[in-house]
């Protein structure tokens, strides 16, 4: 038994050789196809909500957008929640499938109209569950030193936007089509079929997981490294929390700004077609699509085995670019164009900011599943999540400043603060890295 106990498991590690997503291991298709139905059911019924409430159930537009917020707020906090469930008591796995159902019940129930609280209670109620163990099984996917970890969260988020571009299209189409009942249904259908792919892809996310462990590095955990890494990681959820309060404003102002400065005519041969503003919010999960597969090659390619908290210079890097788009914004709005500015510019804003978004969340995300303690990392993935609630929370603050400040000072205010982050990880950057201790063990897998 001794012998056998030191022998590789030769039919996970050959499967992993032969058989691969992007160059990563199998187990990633089914988390990221997961979590792309997932992220369908969400944003399909949030397409839906405030349309359904004011036109349907009759409440007036600032109840069913308080409605709206509401929800939206409880969506994002329910994970620090569910996240402590998981590691107490649930184990991630279990807190997947748990948290899916109960979702899935919740889709369903929209299409009954009494039912529209308890409906929205249950998908906020299972989103807590469901959305921390899920992003916390990836890192497991990986040993603790492995490369492709940054590139293998960077898909996973691919999937997070490819579930949010289609949703729109198909459950608000269907509503509006159809009757409201149908787009409900097709959001919980895709709960539904989250489910199935996460259930029935169990035997590859497990082989993969027991890959990652056997050839991880051994190494105890001290009481006195985890509370410094939790220390460090609050640090970095901190960030996040202004990072986001500059990124969301892209739904809010500068959604204002496109509408009343940027000329928003396209000329196709002889006709003239006006883009509707709403259209620009596209723009970013188009991006978010096209860039992921290359950042996650160059960044699985360019990144070696050793290279230390390559993630925290992503996530630098990425205050910086969310910084520079709002660059062209001030400045055009310091030169006093309005009315007729380029389509141009609004992209030039876009890019780098999707490109921001990229190097920030997921790693964030990686971040976190590689250097939280052993019985806190669902909790600690929670809370990275529970970042962006209060990032919303102070972006939405911050945008009632647009009506009495200058444009240009409002846009040089807003790039300020993604700046001012990214310069103060830069200066205490080392001081953050010794925060961290690298006798952390990776997360075993809990069933």
């Amino acid at each position: 038994m001794a012998a056998r106990a030191d022998v590789p498991r030769p039919r996970a590690l050959s499967r992993s050789r032969t058989a691969s997503f992007f160059g990563h291991p199998p187990g990633l298709a089914i988390l990221f196809f997961a979590e792309a139905w997932e992220r369908f059911s969400f944003y399909g019924l949030r397409a839906l909500l405030v349309f359904y409430l004011i036109k349907h159930l009759g409440f007036s537009q600032p109840d069913a957008s308080q409605i709206y917020g509401t929800y939206t707020a409880a969506v994002y906090f329910t994970p620090l929640i569910g996240g402590y469930i998981a590691d107490r008591w649930l184990g991630p796995r279990r807190a997947v499938v748990i948290g899916a159902v109960i979702m899935a019940a919740g889709h369903f129930l929209m299409a009954f109209e009494p039912m529209v609280f308890p409906a929205l209670a249950l998908v906020a109620i299972g989103n807590g569950a469901f959305k921390p163990s899920i992003s916390a099984q990836v890192g497991r996917l990986y040993a603790r030193d492995d490369p492709r970890r940054d590139g293998g969260y960077s898909l996973f988020y691919m999937g997070i936007n490819l579930g949010g571009l289609i949703a729109p299209l198909i459950c608000g189409t269907a509503g509006a089509l159809y009757g409201w009942h149908w787009g409900f249904a097709l959001a919980g259908l895709g709960m539904l079929a989250a489910t199935a792919i996460y259930v029935f892809g169990q035997p590859l996310i497990l082989e993969a997981e027991q890959e990652a462990h056997s050839v991880a590095p051994p190494g105890p955990t001290s009481a006195g490294g985890a509370r410094r890494s939790v220390m460090g990681l609050l640090v970095l959820a901190l960030v996040a929390v202004f990072f986001w309060t500059a990124v969301e404003q892209m739904g809010n102002t500068v959604a204002l700004w496109i509408d009343s400065d940027v000329d928003r005519t396209l000329a196709v041969g002889t006709q003239t077609f006006e883009i509707p503003t709403v259209w620009f919010q596209s723009l970013n999960p188009l991006l978010v699509i096209a860039l992921t597969p290359l950042l996650a090659t160059a960044w699985t390619r360019g990144v070696k085995p050793g290279r230390h908290d390559s993630s925290l210079s992503k996530m630098i890097v990425g205050c910086l670019l969310a910084a520079l788009a709002y660059a062209p914004l001030a400045v055009a709005a310091a030169a006093g164009v309005t009315g007729d500015l380029s389509l141009l510019l609004a992209v030039l804003f876009f890019v780098p900011l999707t490109l921001g978004e990229l190097c920030l969340s997921p790693m964030g995300q990686s971040m976190f599943s590689r250097r939280a303690p052993v019985r806190y990392a669902t909790l600690m993935m929670g809370a990275w999540f529970f970042a962006h609630t209060i990032g919303n929370y102070v972006a939405g603050y911050l945008g009632g400043f647009w009506s009495v400040m200058p444009k240009a000072a409002f846009f040089a205010m807003v790039g300020a603060i993604p700046l001012s982050c990214g310069l103060t990880l830069v200066v205490f950057r080392t001081g953050l890295e010794r925060l961290f201790d690298t006798s952390l063990p990776p997360t075993p897998p809990r069933h």
